[in-house]
């Protein structure tokens, strides 16, 4: 909120006040954090459970984007709070250039499993076995995803690929994990 303080200050006179309540990638990193504490708090468990945990609200915040970004919009919250969930800010439809905890909290998550499983004693008795396997998944959820996305059915009433769709998402996630196999190779 500092950061956006002094943003604010040095546009004056041209920034407008709503820029103050603007939501960016640090406000979203900062809810993520938390949001994640209080999974880990109520998952309860070893390392497993928290990753199957966090892999399952990572994949549910992914499955809903298109939802919370089109017919199920949120429309009775005040803009400060929608602005959160799907990045509305002061205009009547979510924009593509602010970072909402739909979907982008959605990777914190992601991260957060993986990040569960590596610190595990059984993975770091088979590191290389487990980047490997890291690495194929990221290609078969690639796979996966774009073969989703081609289906002529689609789900969703609306369909945007680049900024709500969970296929795309998922793309992500296993171009994440490929580099993953890279950065460890």
């Amino acid at each position: 909120m500092l950061f956006r303080l002094q943003e604010y200050l040095l546009g004056l006179p041209w920034a407008p006040w709503t820029d103050l309540l603007r939501v960016d990638i640090l406000n979203t990193i900062g809810f993520s954090m938390m949001l994640m504490g209080v999974m880990c708090r109520l998952a309860n468990g070893g390392r497993a459970r928290f990753a199957i945990t966090a892999a399952g609200v990572a994949l549910a915040i992914a499955l809903a984007t298109p939802l919370v970004w089109t017919t199920s919009r949120m429309h009775g919250l005040p803009w400060p709070l929608e602005s959160y969930v799907n990045g509305v800010h002061t205009f009547k439809q979510p924009q593509a250039w602010l970072f909402p905890v739909f979907p982008w909290t959605g990777f914190a998550f992601a991260g957060l499993a993986i990040g569960f499983l590596l610190v595990s004693d059984w993975v770091r008795k088979r590191e290389v076995q487990i980047f490997a396997f890291m690495g194929a998944a990221g290609v078969a959820i690639i796979s996966l995803a774009h073969w989703f996305d081609h289906r002529p059915q689609q789900i969703y009433a609306v369909y945007d690929f680049w900024h709500t769709s969970p296929n795309f998402f998922l793309i992500r996630v296993g171009v994440l994990l490929v580099i993953l196999l890279s950065v460890y190779a």
